[in-house]
């Protein structure tokens, strides 16, 4: 059996993922067995990539123990503090998007309403009376 601690060390991710699933079979303990798996599906999705095999592995630590965050953020997209932090990022988010919109379309319109409109024609300053020659005076 490898040493974890030197897998570690010397980078050999895969090798440390098969040697933890190893032991996490032969683990006596369940909590012992949660331990080993929930270390290999950390370096599954985290080093390996291996997202889909890192859900995998949270589903069967969540059949051992149904309150491990680590797996429960792992299959359910995150603790509830988390998923309550971004469902109100995604609001505040969609509300500046709306407010973007419709600051959008009230310029548009108002461009539109601009470009279509014929000038009213503005009224023509009518003629100043001229004033009325004063009668001249007679002989």
């Amino acid at each position: 059996m490898a040493s974890i601690e030197k897998l570690e060390a010397e980078g050999r991710w895969p090798e440390l993922v098969e040697e933890l699933e190893r032991r996490a079979k032969s683990a006596v303990s369940v909590s012992q067995r949660v331990e080993w798996l929930a270390r290999a599906m950390e370096l599954r999705a985290e080093i390996l990539n291996q997202r889909g095999r890192a859900e995998w592995m949270a589903e069967q630590i969540l059949a051992l123990d149904p309150e491990h965050e680590g797996a429960r953020s792992m299959v359910g997209g995150g603790t509830e503090a988390e998923a309550e932090a971004e469902s109100e990022s995604e609001s505040e988010s969609e509300s500046e998007a709306e407010t973007e919109v419709r600051i959008g379309r009230a310029t548009e319109v108002h461009g539109q309403q601009a470009a279509h409109a014929t000038p009213s024609p503005s009224p023509s300053p009518s003629p100043s009376p001229s004033p009325s020659p004063s009668p001249s005076p007679s002989p």
